[in-house]
């Protein structure tokens, strides 16, 4: 008869932790439960697997309570993690603004959204080609997560001019955002 050896034991014990909790993760996903109950489900699982695999009743108090720390430690982690993971998209904040060129006869697309959490009123500006009135000068009201886009006519020029698009927040006079493209050269 082998002798007890609580190394092996311990080891034998997480990695059945471990490759339980992959497959439980793995069940969650498929079946679309990956949140906290979820995750208590497998870990409650687990620790009756763990328990059930071992056969002599003496020897399942020590990967039994193996199991248990090691399922508790994977829950709190799963815990701590998701809670972070939702504190930092809370604390994020931006707006993104892009200028894309669509087509050499110029088309571009110019668009915004709002990231930041609450609903905002922008100013939208683009400065034409030199000498030129703004192609773009409006007022944009975007709540959270929103976005608004225009497709717009960019005048081709003798040479190729840089047309600038600037997005400015409210009572700022710097602009908060800014793209650029070229315009195209006639021919």
């Amino acid at each position: 008869m082998r002798r007890f050896d609580p190394v092996q034991a311990a080891a034998v014990g997480i990695a059945a932790v471990a490759a339980l909790l992959v497959a439980g993760g793995l069940g969650l996903s498929l079946f679309g439960a990956l949140d906290q109950s979820g995750w208590i489900a497998v870990a409650v699982a687990g620790a009756v697997a763990v328990l059930v695999a071992a056969r002599d009743p003496g020897r399942r108090a020590v990967p039994a309570l193996l199991a248990t720390v090691a399922f508790g430690l994977v829950v709190a982690a799963v815990a701590l993690a998701r809670d972070s993971a939702l504190d930092h998209e809370r604390r994020t904040a931006f707006t993104q603004l892009w200028l894309v060129q669509r087509s050499a006869a110029g088309r571009t697309e110019v668009g915004v959204r709002n990231e930041e959490q609450r609903a905002i009123v922008y100013r939208l500006r683009i400065a034409g080609p030199r000498g030129a009135p703004p192609l773009v000068d409006r007022t944009l009201q975007l709540g959270s997560s929103q976005a608004w886009s225009q497709e717009l006519v960019i005048p081709a020029g003798e040479r190729p001019e840089q047309v600038t698009a600037e997005l400015y927040r409210p009572g700022d006079a710097t602009p908060y955002r800014r793209a650029h493209v070229w315009t195209s050269q006639r021919p």
